[in-house]
């Protein structure tokens, strides 16, 4: 079985290293500059997770290469969480997919993160 990281660009978030000062050492200037900015106007950690999500989904509409094809990021931290767009696109696929077939996505993606939150813990 391949990596899940192969055929999909998923930008994954772990909620807790976004709050810690080595998130904003690792990040781009702007990356690191909006994370301050989102830290000093709101102490609600839920909050600030989803404020995150949504500027990471934002960064990657910015620089994505140019294209007609829409566009929409899945964004989502390492436990699950995923931004405002994130819901809409999972809720519109739940829509249009069978019963079994969005279940199965949904498997296979709760087995990416499981997979990623272990080699994030790796020592």
């Amino acid at each position: 079985m391949g990596r899940c990281t192969d055929t999909v660009d998923l930008r994954l978030v772990f909620s807790r290293r976004l709050l810690s000062g080595s998130a904003l050492r690792s990040a781009s200037p702007e990356m690191a500059a909006s994370r301050r900015a989102l830290q000093e106007h709101d102490n609600n950690p839920s909050r600030l997770v989803n404020k995150y999500l949504d500027s990471v989904a934002d960064h990657k509409v910015r620089h994505r290469p140019t294209s007609n094809l829409p566009f929409h990021p899945i964004v989502l931290s390492l436990v699950g969480m995923m931004n405002g767009s994130t819901t809409k696109v999972f809720a519109s696929w739940k829509r249009v997919m069978t019963r079994g077939t969005y279940n199965l996505m949904l498997k296979r993606l709760s087995l990416c993160l499981l997979q990623a939150r272990v080699r994030s813990f790796e020592l």
